[in-house]
Formats: C-alpha cells, sequence, structure tokens
C-alpha cells in the first residue's frame, strides 16, 4: 500500500511525518489493545527518523534545533512493515514525501526531472493525507488560501491516482484522501475548542476541494485537525512547549483501515472469479476424461487404429485432459489464496476500527464533523464496523 503525503513548502509535512513516526513506534507498538505493529523498514531511515523524533521531543533544545528541515532531497519514500498481529499477516505501507515546492511545477530541466518522479510516484498512490496550515485555512480570502495552499495542484495529484486505482487492491473502492488542518492548535484550545475549529475548518476546505465533497465523488474523504501539541509554538526565549501529539495518527489509520476493506472486497472479487473458473476447468477436465473413455473404447472396436493414433493425447478443441487439470488446480489455489487474504485484511478493518472507535477524542470528532454520510452496503459491513467515522462516502450504497 502506498500513502502520498500531499502538502505544499511550510504547511508542516516534515513534522507531521517525524511525529507520525513518534506515535507509530513508541505509542501504538506498546499498547497491548492496538492490533497492529509498526516497524521502519530501512535501516538507514530507521535511524534518521529515530534522531529526528528525539530532537523533536526535546523540549531543552531550541525550537529552530527541534522542528526538523523540510525535505530537500526531491521525492523520498519511506517503507513502514505493517504486521496484523492476531493474524500474522505482514505488508508494507510506504509513504511518500517530497519536496513542498515540487507540487507547485518545476522550471528547469534537473527540477523537471524531479517533477516527473514525483508525479510517477503519487500516481501509484492508494491514499493520500493532506496537509494545509491552519493559518492560510482560517485567516484571510478564499483567493489567498488558494495561493498559499495550491489546492489545484493538489487536486491534479490525486485526479492521476484516482484515474488508475480501479484495478488496485488497496484503492479499488476508491482512493482514501484525509484532509488534514496542521498546526490545530493555532485554532485555540485542543480539546475544549474543537467543535468550533472543525466546524471553520469544513466550511473553508470544502469550497478548496468541491469535488471531494460532493455526492458524486468516488473517493472516501475525512477531514480532521492535527498538532504537535496544544503549546508547541516557540515562546519569546526561542523554547517551544511539550510535544504532546494530537490526531497525528488518525489519518494514517484511515487510510489503512480502508486500504485494507478495499484489498478484502477485492480478494473477495478475486475469490469468486477463481473460484467460476475451478469449476469450468474440473467441468472441461471431466469431460475431456469422459471423451477420452470414449476413444479408447471405440479403439478397441475399430481396425483401423492408425487415425486414432496419429492424435497426440486426448483433445477437445485445442486443450487436452491435461491442460484443465492444471488449470482446475491453479485456480483452486488462486481461489484459496484469495479468500485466506480477503479474511486477513477484513480482520484488519474489523480490529483496527474498534480500536479507533475507543478513542473519545476520535469519537469527538466524529460527532463534529460537518455532513457525515455513510453509504457503504457491502459483505463486511463497513457502516457496522465503524458507525462514527468522519468520513464523506460519495460511493454508489
Amino acid at each position: 500500500m502506498r500513502i502520498g503525503l500531499l502538502a505544499p513548502e511550510s504547511n508542516g509535512k516534515s513534522s507531521y511525518l517525524v511525529a507520525l513516526y513518534g506515535v507509530l513506534i513508541n505509542d501504538r507498538n506498546i499498547d497491548t489493545t492496538y492490533p497492529m505493529h509498526y516497524s521502519v523498514k530501512n535501516d538507514v531511515q530507521k535511524l534518521e527518523l529515530n534522531e529526528k523524533f528525539r530532537k523533536l521531543a526535546d523540549e531543552t533544545k531550541l525550537a529552530v534545533e527541534r522542528f526538523p528541515k523540510k525535505t530537500l532531497d526531491g521525492v523520498v519514500e519511506y517503507v513502514f512493515t505493517t504486521t496484523h498481529k492476531s493474524s500474522g499477516l505482514a505488508y508494507d505501507v510506504t509513504i511518500v514525501d517530497f519536496s513542498g515546492e515540487l507540487l507547485r511545477g518545476a522550471t528547469s530541466d534537473g527540477e523537471r526531472d524531479l517533477y516527473n518522479s514525483l508525479q510517477t510516484s503519487l500516481s501509484g498512490c492508494d491514499a493520500f493525507i493532506v496537509l494545509l496550515d491552519s493559518t492560510f485555512v482560517v485567516e484571510g480570502s478564499k483567493y489567498a488560501a488558494m495561493g498559499a495552499l495550491s489546492p489545484n495542484d493538489i487536486n491534479q495529484m490525486i485526479s492521476a491516482a484516482t484515474a488508475s486505482s480501479r484495478n488496485k487492491e488497496f484503492s479499488n473502492g476508491g482512493v482514501p484522501v484525509a484532509f488534514c488542518v496542521s498546526k490545530f492548535d493555532k485554532l485555540g484550545t485542543l480539546h475544549a475548542g474543537q467543535a468550533e475549529a472543525i466546524a471553520t475548518s469544513y466550511k473553508k476546505v470544502s469550497p478548496l476541494f468541491p469535488r471531494f465533497f460532493s455526492e458524486s465523488c468516488q473517493n472516501p474523504v475525512m477531514i480532521t485537525g492535527t498538532s504537535l501539541g496544544e503549546h508547541i509554538e516557540p515562546g519569546p526565549n526561542g523554547l517551544a512547549g511539550a510535544l504532546e501529539p494530537f490526531m497525528i495518527g488518525t489519518p494514517f489509520e484511515f487510510a489503512v483501515f480502508l486500504g485494507a476493506h478495499s484489498a478484502a472486497q477485492h480478494n473477495l472479487e478475486k475469490w469468486k472469479e477463481h473460484s467460476k473458473l475451478y469449476i469450468q476447468a474440473e467441468v472441461n477436465a471431466n469431460k475431456m476424461a469422459a471423451l477420452g473413455l470414449v476413444r479408447n473404447v471405440a479403439l478397441g472396436l475399430v481396425r483401423n487404429i492408425d487415425v486414432w493414433m496419429s492424435t497426440p493425447g486426448i483433445r477437445v478443441g485445442e486443450f487436452p485432459v491435461g491442460y484443465w487439470k492444471r488449470k482446475a488446480r491453479e485456480h483452486k489455489a488462486a481461489a484459496d489464496a484469495a479468500v485466506n487474504r480477503y479474511h486477513q485484511f477484513r480482520n484488519i478493518s474489523r480490529d483496527l476500527s474498534q480500536y479507533v472507535n475507543k478513542s473519545d477524542e476520535f469519537s469527538a470528532y466524529s460527532m463534529y464533523y460537518a455532513g457525515v454520510k455513510q453509504k457503504i452496503k457491502d459483505s463486511i459491513n463497513y457502516v457496522d464496523l465503524w458507525p462514527l467515522a468522519p468520513v464523506w462516502i460519495g460511493q454508489k450504497p
């Protein structure tokens, strides 16, 4: 599974990624009730993220030393191995990061190569986390926000991925998009003021990305706020407050949950398809065997057996009985693998949604979300799995 981390420059993308690492590795992994386990696949990236997180959490350092520098290396992919504890199913979740300036396009040949690389990386994504600085979202006019947040460029990037997602395992049901108002602490007290802040954010974000909040939208969409802490802003002495991640993991979990949901449905369809092909191959194999029996009887009844012996194997059309037996085995194996994968991803969806629903913080945001719609009705009952999900669903019921 691939998740694109979208944001123009100076919208808190680098800090969010480091805080997300801290939440997944140092928080979720030690929670015995949490259904998943996360690890960074690349040892060099693991050391890099751990060092950045250690600095971010160090309250004795000046803010300029704590906060990570923006991404300058073009396109960087961080791979998290995601393991479902109860089933043991492990798969990789890749987070695509990039220099925020690239979102707006390229001018030089070198930048153009990086921009093309970015487009290729993002077009293969199964979900997106979009970070929008609260200052630009809430203050100023609609056009001031457009200039600062580049919604048109973000729309184009997501549209490219959506166009190629229909047969992907993790995004067959639509590409999930989590709109996150970063630096949410600037809008007031995180907990006490969240109702007004999320309502204001919705009113500001939805006009910037209207197609994602329409009835015809095929993408599951959520909107929430994220923050590194209520008092994280540096004071006059240059020191920042305590790192207290707020809603940092939820957008990631939203993407992983819906990715697992989509994978379950994708593999259920594969199971149905291969089951039908298996049955048909079995029928054809039996038919070939029956025709072979008739042929052997006929061989004993006719004298001119040269005609029969000149036919290599038992065939009807182009395929002998052995071919259909082999095909039957292949389709049965594929069907068994698909149904097993279906159950595994269905369990991930169920377990992760049950965990998230236990969060009072998440439930509060759910109740205050403007325009909640739940329209998915399918074999794993999405609505029952996540009844309070802050998700705008435009998919057909």
